[in-house]
């Protein structure tokens, strides 16, 4: 695929492993460059208590309220995320992300579009 084709954004899934509090890559579709297979500690602190926390909240690095996050360390090439929990009824799965280049890539109608697929992908690890 010619490189001005490929995806701006990428969107992965962070699986939470209860035990170790912490997160591993599950799956994603990469925009230019990879996700992080594993999250850092500090990061998975985060994604803990401000995403999976309580009953869970979605999170955005807009540009304007939020700017920066242990979401997308320095050099990555991307300065916006959404990052939604999945959870399923109490039991709390994961992160899905969506990360872009721009603040501008990622607008207020792709929240409720994120938290949508969070919950399917909640219903579908549930059954199996």
């Amino acid at each position: 695929m010619e490189p001005r084709l490929l995806p701006r954004a990428r969107c992965s899934f962070y699986l939470y492993d209860a035990a170790t509090d912490g997160f591993t890559l599950e799956g994603t579709f990469p925009g230019y460059r990879p996700p992080r297979p594993v999250i850092d500690p500090v990061g998975a602190a985060h994604m803990k208590n401000e995403i999976l926390g309580g009953t869970g909240t979605t999170f955005r690095i807009d540009g304007k309220l939020v700017t920066q996050s242990y979401l997308i360390p320095g050099g990555t090439g991307y300065e916006a995320v959404i990052a939604v929990p999945v959870i399923h009824g109490t039991e709390k799965m994961g992160v899905l992300s969506v990360d872009a280049p721009r603040f501008a890539d990622l607008v207020d109608r792709h929240v409720p579009l994120m938290e949508s697929l969070a919950g399917i992908l909640a219903a579908s690890y549930a059954l199996k």
